[in-house]
């Protein structure tokens, strides 16, 4: 129940997030303060805070967008088909992508071509960011 190297105690500080709004980790948290009996917990409901509850709107904003393009049967279909890291995979492409692969497969149009300048920028700065 001890976290490692946290043996002290500290006196005044409530189980709440402080940023633009404080967030209560749990009921009642802002007028509980964070002692060694209950630091685990502490940790605990913050870890949770940070990599669910913080992010929740934006969340709620992506699988509206979701719907707004799938029907819900669909989603509802791919949960049960995919695991959630194929998911991710199919809303955010690989990791990794070959420029010199995706530059030889474009199709220049509107008289565009590949020795046009403007081109050899645009694959100079896609190139940076891939660096």
């Amino acid at each position: 129940d001890k976290l490692p190297g946290t043996e002290r105690s500290a006196p005044g500080l409530p189980l709440l997030v402080v940023g633009a709004a404080e967030v209560e980790l749990c009921s009642g948290g802002g007028d509980r303060q964070v002692t060694d009996e209950n630091k685990v917990e502490f940790v605990e409901l913050l870890a949770e805070w940070r990599t669910r509850g913080a992010i929740q709107p934006q969340i709620e904003a992506m699988a509206a967008g979701l719907r707004c393009v799938l029907p819900e049967s669909v989603l509802t279909e791919l949960r049960g088909l995919l695991q959630p890291c194929e998911i991710a995979q199919l809303i955010s492409g690989l990791g990794d992508i070959s420029v010199d692969d995706w530059e030889q497969h474009t199709a220049y149009a509107h008289g565009l071509s590949r020795d046009s300048e403007i081109v050899a920028w645009f694959w100079r700065v896609v190139r940076g960011w891939a660096a």
